[in-house]
């Protein structure tokens, strides 16, 4: 089994593997909060789906 390349240290290449983890980053984030939005829209109260004080 061969081991995964590594990742570029610099230049172009790496500013366009840190731009592709950032993106995928971000649509990770989407995707929770629309989950917790379908989440809060089943229950069909928003204050039920709040943490007690």
């Amino acid at each position: 089994m061969r081991a995964a390349p590594r990742p570029p240290r610099y230049g172009a290449a790496r500013a366009r593997r840190e731009t592709g983890l950032w993106l995928r980053t971000l649509l990770g984030a989407v995707v929770a909060v629309g989950l917790l939005q379908l989440a809060i829209g089943y229950v069909g109260w928003a204050t039920r789906t709040t943490p007690d004080p």
